[in-house]
């Protein structure tokens, strides 16, 4: 279980930081692998859905540490977010649809 938690908390900033050169987004991966954790902290905030918004503010707080403009980190967020959200919803739609 360890390995699996750490595997997919090195997906979170690979997903983040291929969005970001997708959008020519000066994050570096070493920076995104440090503030992975506060960024899951914050999906653990219960009044959001699923960490929306408090992702995106904790990535913009820390942007400009990082010499990321707010509007980039959040445009990243964003993107990343609803990359993420995606193959979610279509295996909701697959378990309605096929009564699994």
């Amino acid at each position: 279980a360890l390995w699996a938690s750490l595997g997919v908390s090195f997906l979170i900033p690979l997903a983040l930081y291929g969005v970001s050169l997708g959008l020519q987004t000066p994050f570096e991966f070493s920076a995104l692998i440090w503030i992975t954790p506060f960024l899951l902290g914050g999906y653990a905030i219960p009044f959001t859905i699923a960490g929306f918004g408090s992702r995106e503010a904790l990535l913009v707080a820390f942007a400009s540490s990082l010499g990321v403009t707010p509007s980039e980190a959040l445009l990243v967020s964003l993107v990343t977010g609803g990359g993420l959200a995606l193959p979610a919803l279509l295996g909701l739609w697959v378990k309605k649809n096929t009564g699994s």
